[in-house]
């Protein structure tokens, strides 16, 4: 069967494959709000505060910008995205540039008429936000076990909807992954996308998993061959090594390390500039150029990148 070339792009700006013809900068992730009903523990977005969302006209600025500097693909994220009130308008944006958009949720504000809104308006993927098969198992670093389902269930209905699950895998869900790859094949999830245990608010790291958890993760991805494609988030490097180091695998994958300030940037709500919506390194410029060519934080993260691509994860050494 000849393969869809719009799942084929979609496929290059998730990471699925190192060959993708793509600038340089390939990804930007915009972070519309800290706005979110739940209280997750994992959380790196601090709860309570002034409630900010990134203005309608920033938002539709950086898009623009990003479209100059020939960025094909946008992630918006939050706190809860759907709490954004001009989400559908920056989607339309993306489309309307022939960028691929896409979003990640947790489920909290989701109904059926809102995920085809998101569709219509021309949403290339969205992300889900699933730690667990289990309310159980979820429930420990993670709130919304049900509205998470339930908005899989609704995608799972509307045609030509590419839906990912974002996974963080820590001490108490790492034995999970056998059981999860087998509720996303009820639900038709095209792809599950693992990320490694990155700091919580409070900026320490909530359970991450053992040596031998990641080990056997490895072997369950390695060993696994339904239809869920799988991804490992370039932060996770630790599971990202060990599964490089396996020629079984398809030679296309990219196992590089992170890509923070590398192939992809992140803007805050308040409009400011940071390598990644996990990097608390914020800094204000005007345009995209004057961040890549001005930016300490980006110079030191990409001269660190050029000497080593291995040692991209050690962000500390800024």
């Amino acid at each position: 069967m000849e393969r869809d070339p719009s799942v084929q792009k979609r496929e290059n700006a998730q990471g699925f494959r190192k060959d993708a013809p793509a600038p340089e900068l390939i990804g930007l992730n915009l972070e519309l709000t800290n706005v979110c009903p739940f209280r997750c523990p994992q959380c790196y977005v601090p709860f309570g505060g002034e409630e900010r969302f990134l203005p309608k006209e920033a938002a539709l600025a950086w898009i623009r910008d990003a479209d100059r500097h020939g960025i094909r693909y946008v992630n918006m994220s939050g706190g809860e995205t759907l709490c954004y009130p001009f989400l559908e308008e920056l989607i339309r944006e993306c489309a309307g540039r022939g960028m691929e958009a896409s979003v990640s949720l947790s489920g909290a504000c989701a109904s059926k008429e809102k995920l085809l809104r998101l569709h219509e308006a021309g949403i290339s993927s969205i992300c889900i936000s699933l730690n667990g098969s289990t309310e159980q198992i979820n429930g420990v670093t993670r709130q919304g076990f049900d509205k998470a389902l339930a908005t899989l269930g609704w995608l799972k209905e509307i045609p030509d909807c590419l839906t990912l699950v974002n996974f963080v895998m820590h001490g108490s869900n790492a034995a999970d992954l056998p059981d999860l790859l087998r509720l996303l094949e009820r639900f038709e999830v095209y792809a599950l996308v693992i990320l490694g245990n990155l700091p919580a608010a409070d900026g320490q790291f909530l359970d991450p998993p053992s040596g031998e958890q990641i080990r056997s993760a490895a072997a369950v991805l390695e060993q696994y061959r339904g239809p869920v494609k799988w991804l490992v988030n370039g932060c996770f490097y630790e599971l990202r090594s060990l599964l490089s180091m396996d020629e079984s695998l398809d030679a296309e994958r990219d196992f590089s390390g992170c890509t923070a300030g590398i192939t992809h940037l992140s803007v805050t709500p308040d409009g400011r500039l940071t390598p990644c919506n996990h990097l608390d390194l914020p800094e204000r410029f005007d345009s995209i150029d004057d961040y890549l060519s001005s930016s300490g934080v980006l110079q030191k993260l990409r001269a660190l990148a050029e000497a080593d691509p291995l040692i991209r994860p050690c962000l500390g050494k800024i």
